[in-house]
Order: structure tokens, then sequence, then C-alpha cells
């Protein structure tokens, strides 16, 4: 008796794709990119800040960092520029002072939800 073969559908290496983002979600993305530098070391940052330069803001595929979360983060980074871009061409954003939004929009959302708190997960009852 034969296996039957299970199929999966995979993305083409050509295809752009267009998906719909909540800003609720964007918030939490943008929440992910602030975890993933919390506790980083001056030293760290300013490592990234070289290595950046080094590749012209030009990442490719084939761009090496010597630290794994710099890729991740890079990722993750160009992302949010989609996002946004797209979100201003579609009209869907505010134009306000980017101070006034670093101090009391993204870092209390932050502080809110306690995500840099460990303890602030719920624990299974």
């Amino acid at each position: 008796m034969s296996k039957k073969t299970e199929k999966i559908h995979i993305i083409r290496k050509d295809a752009k794709i267009n998906v719909v983002f909540t800003s609720g979600m964007v918030v939490r993305l943008q929440q992910l990119q602030a975890y993933m530098v919390n506790g980083l070391s001056d030293e760290q940052i300013n490592l990234f800040n070289a290595e950046l330069k080094h590749h012209a803001y030009v990442v490719k595929n084939d761009t090496q960092f010597t630290q794994e979360w710099m890729s991740h983060f890079i990722t993750l980074s160009l992302l949010m520029h989609d996002i946004q871009s797209y979100a201003k061409e579609q009209g869907m954003t505010n134009e306000i002072e980017q101070e006034s939004y670093l101090k009391d929009t993204l870092f209390n959302l932050i502080e809110e939800d306690n995500l840099f708190d460990d303890q602030s997960q719920s624990q299974p009852e």
C-alpha cells in the first residue's frame, strides 16, 4: 500500500503579498522591537550601528551581522518600514512631533503592558 504524499503551499520567491495590519498589531510589533533592544549595552548598540553603516543601510539576503539578534532586528525594522510606508500612501497616518510620540505614546504603551517585567506574564492556574 502506498503512502499518500501530502502537499503544502509555499510562497513563491517573486511574490509580493498585501497584508492588512490593525494599528494594534503595529503597536505590538513596535513593542517587540523595543523588547529586542531592551537591556543591550551601549557597546552592543554602537556595534550594531557600526555594522549597519558598514552595510551602507542596504540590507540584502547575504548580509552577515556578527550577532544573530542584529539580523532579526533588521528584518523587523524592514517590515515596520514597509507598514509605515503603505499606511502613509493610504492616508492612514497622522503627522506629529517624533519626540512627543516617543515620550508620550510608545514608551507609555510599553510601560502599561509591563513588557519588560517577567512577572507580568500570566501563569496557568
